[in-house]
């Protein structure tokens, strides 16, 4: 099987000219994680003299308050409004693609050996519930479906040797020459680049991803994961997405996104788009060609559904988000994190 094709390669051919691929993006900018560093340096271990000496430089370079030049970016790849049939029931449901990169502007100082990704949606208004027979019955979005769930990586073995110096002797005071004896012993230590996706909230309205490297070759986060969620929404209810990042450096820096931009989208009616409803473009907005149905909103720009086709009798439940994602595939790759490492050790 190919590697899977970049994004760029996929973008959308022959736009109208004034519509455009490219969805919003979110800048990160980084501030450290002072609890978590403090923890960091409580449980840390003797590292290593490579990465104690790489340590020093992060902490030279946080120091001189370079940190902040250093950023991490989300970019929107897919919105599509449409429904989800569940085992009861059809809801009004959105699918979102986005990218997460983990490219700070200074890649010589700044790789990252783990990293979290939380999204966060809301309702976007002051009432978050709706009263329904005399009782609060919360009507915000919902998660349905996320990915990636777990995925494993290429696994790599080595195998770690320990020397054990054994004294043997009476116990003291008695003054006799002890006799010792040092043994050998190797124990394998497996290792693997690792996503971990779970639901959070009840009812859920938050999804957060852990991403490890693989431990034993120290080869870094994939640097540009894709993440896909499937959202229950009210029927023409506003709501947003945040997303908040945190990573572990190579050197044992912790930090933090220092703001959490968020988005937010606008489904349409369902009446109003079976019945081909009126355009949402007007003055101001951009048509996105990735984006199907309703329109979405950052930082005071408007992003409406540009001239792909009405989504909304595609049922979201069947979308095959791997295929979407590519998650699975890119981690497996040649290309992927520790793949090198991994076919020689095979090999040998």
């Amino acid at each position: 099987m190919g590697e899977p094709a970049d994004d760029d390669q996929l973008q959308h051919q022959n736009l109208p000219s004034n519509e455009t691929s490219e969805g919003p993006s979110l800048i990160f900018t980084l501030q450290e994680d002072t609890n978590r560093s403090n923890q960091l340096s409580f449980f840390r271990p003797n590292a290593p003299p490579e990465i104690v000496e790489h340590r020093s430089g992060e902490e030279h370079f946080l120091g001189e308050g370079k940190l902040a030049h250093s950023e991490f970016a989300a970019r929107l790849l897919q919105v599509t409004f449409g429904s989800f049939t569940g085992t009861t029931k059809t809801e009004p449901a959105c699918l979102i693609l986005f990218r997460v990169d983990f490219c700070p502007r200074n890649q010589s100082s700044f790789r990252f050996r783990s990293a979290i990704v939380e999204a966060e949606f809301k309702t976007y208004s002051l009432n978050s519930a709706t009263l329904v027979d005399g009782q609060n019955t919360y009507d915000g979005p919902i998660i349905r479906k996320f990915y990636p769930g777990l995925i494993r990586g290429h696994v790599r073995t080595i195998a770690n040797k320990f020397n054990l110096n054994l004294v043997l002797g009476p116990p003291a005071p008695v003054n006799m020459v002890n006799a010792s004896a040092t043994y050998s012993m190797t124990r394998p230590q497996e290792g693997v680049h690792l996503i971990h996706g779970w639901r959070l909230g009840e009812p859920a309205n938050r999804v957060k991803w852990d991403i490890k490297e693989n431990e034993v070759n120290n080869s870094g986060i994939y640097e540009s994961p894709k993440f896909a969620v499937i959202v229950k929404h009210a029927d023409a209810g506003k709501f947003s997405m945040a997303l908040k990042i945190k990573a572990i450096t190579w050197g044992g820096l912790a930090v933090v996104s220092k703001n959490n931009p968020q988005i937010v989208f606008t489904p349409t009616k369902r009446e109003n788009i079976q019945d081909g409803g009126p355009s949402d473009s007007g003055t101001g907005n951009t048509p996105l060609s990735v984006l199907s149905g309703g329109s979405i909103s950052n930082n005071g720009q408007t992003w409406v559904a540009g001239s792909s086709i009405n989504p909304q009798s595609d049922d979201l439940a069947k979308v095959d988000l791997e295929a979407l994602t590519q998650m699975e595939a890119i981690l497996l790759g040649k290309q992927a994190p520790g793949a090198q490492a991994a076919e020689t050790s095979a090999d040998g």
